[in-house]
């Protein structure tokens, strides 16, 4: 007799988002998480333990750095424009050009993210 049970499939698996690779730090939290967690055991104990230790802190990290994404694109297209504005009047300082090309990455950035986790 086959018997399914609809209301428990077990653990929820470890999910990624192709838009995490994108943001900036992403590798080297992963990997600095991954170095510091110690578990003993047999290989595959471990790992099961560090794959359900990563998941609990990528969801912090999800939620850190995609939280409120829309107020930050906007405010970045706000400093975009107010620097263009100035830019217009007179010449920018050496500074003021490294912000704006900073903003624009950033922006650049932040749309790729906002758009792949839309999709």
């Amino acid at each position: 007799m086959l018997y399914i049970d609809d209301v428990n499939w077990g653990p929820r698996p470890l999910r990624l988002m192709k838009c995490w690779a994108e943001y900036n730090g992403y590798a080297e939290f992963v990997r600095a998480k991954l170095l510091s967690f110690h578990q003993d055991g047999w290989g595959g104990h471990v790992l099961k333990m560090k794959l359900k230790m990563i998941k609990h802190s990528l969801k912090e990290w999800h939620q850190q750095h995609t939280k409120n994404i829309d107020s930050k694109i906007s405010d970045l297209k706000n400093r975009l424009s107010s620097l263009d504005t100035k830019a217009e009047e007179i010449e920018l300082q050496e500074e003021e050009i490294q912000e704006l090309h900073d903003f624009s990455v950033n922006l650049d950035s932040l749309s790729r993210v906002h758009t792949n986790m839309n999709r």
